[in-house]
């Protein structure tokens, strides 16, 4: 058995055998060099130097041979490593683009509206809208609120590539005239489509989720308690990035925009269905019936159909 004492010195003999063997033709160089410098100090030994001088010419080339396969050997290890870098970056890509990855934050209405921001200028396919408040976002008086729906229809106009969807809810006049200057703006764009869900229906239920769906990939969800903003602040907002999550609400947003009533198809826009609504707007606020006659005459502009306005029934 080796003692503790004996393994210092010769772990300290093995690094001198081993120096001795990589550095060899180095230290035959430097004798070669000590020889022929002996030589000529003397000026009488000429065979010695010539046999000097063979040999650091022979320790150089084995040098600069041995120099030749090190680098070779260097520049393997270094492929090497560059193929297991680029597995290694593949593999982290493949965990970010799979469904078990996800990252959350539940925010409030500013926050909530910058990770909508950040992932409306990253989108490249499809934007998947729910607008379900009774008020235009005018209204809510958030800076980053105004800025996403003007940056919205901004996109609409300028990125034809990106199919957007929003499915609406218009329980008010207020919400109305706000779906009214939208279509004025978009009415040429063929890749927005617009249906309309009449949230009245679900009595005393919560009211449908309001999604907004990036890519398929991540997704901002509204209160899920109430479904559309109040004018005080919300807490309960919350953010996703993540294939699996997105996905399965993806799948839900499908469903609601399958019962709702079309709005805008490509460049088509259904005016009577619009003309329903204030209709039946009229019916439920007879106190804002001039408002209902004006919101019906800009649809009738807007449609090109003129602007007589037909009398809306009251009950």
């Amino acid at each position: 058995m080796v003692s503790n004492e004996e393994e210092p010195s010769r772990s300290r003999y093995e690094r001198t055998l081993r120096f001795f063997a990589e550095e060899f033709d180095g230290l035959v160089m430097l004798l070669g060099v000590g020889l022929v410098g002996f030589a000529n100090l003397f000026g009488k030994l000429n065979s010695l130097r010539d046999a000097a001088l063979v040999i650091v010419f022979v320790a150089l080339s084995v040098r600069v041979f041995r120099i030749k396969y090190q680098l070779s050997d260097a520049f393997a290890r270094l492929l090497g490593r560059s193929e297991s870098i680029r597995k290694e970056v593949l593999s982290v890509q493949t965990i970010f683009a799979s469904s078990k990855l996800h990252e959350a934050e539940m925010c409030d209405r500013p926050g909530f509206y910058r990770h909508m921001l950040a992932a409306l200028r990253s989108a490249t396919k499809t934007v998947d809208l729910t607008q379900l408040d009774a008020q235009a976002p005018m209204h809510y008086g958030t800076p980053e609120m105004v800025e996403y729906f003007e940056l919205q229809t901004r996109m609409v106009r300028e990125c034809p590539a990106i199919n957007f969807r929003r499915i609406v809810a218009i329980p008010t006049h207020e919400k109305l005239e706000w779906v009214l200057d939208v279509l004025d703006r978009v009415k040429d764009c063929p890749n927005f489509q617009i249906n309309v869900i009449d949230i009245s229906q679900s009595g005393s239920l919560p009211p449908p989720l309001s999604l907004q769906i990036f890519d398929r990939k991540e997704m901002c969800l509204v209160d899920p308690t109430l479904g559309f903003m109040l004018p005080e602040d919300q807490q309960h907002m919350l953010w996703v990035r993540g294939y699996g999550v997105c996905q399965v609400f993806s799948v839900y947003y499908d469903s609601i925009w399958n019962l709702g009533q079309r709005l805008k198809s490509g460049t088509i826009i259904f005016w009577p269905v619009l003309e329903n609504i204030a209709k039946d707007l009229n019916a439920r606020f007879p106190e804002k019936r001039a408002q209902s006659r004006a919101l019906v005459s800009r649809m009738r502009m807007l449609s090109g159909k003129g602007s007589e306005v037909q009398n809306l029934k009251t009950t």
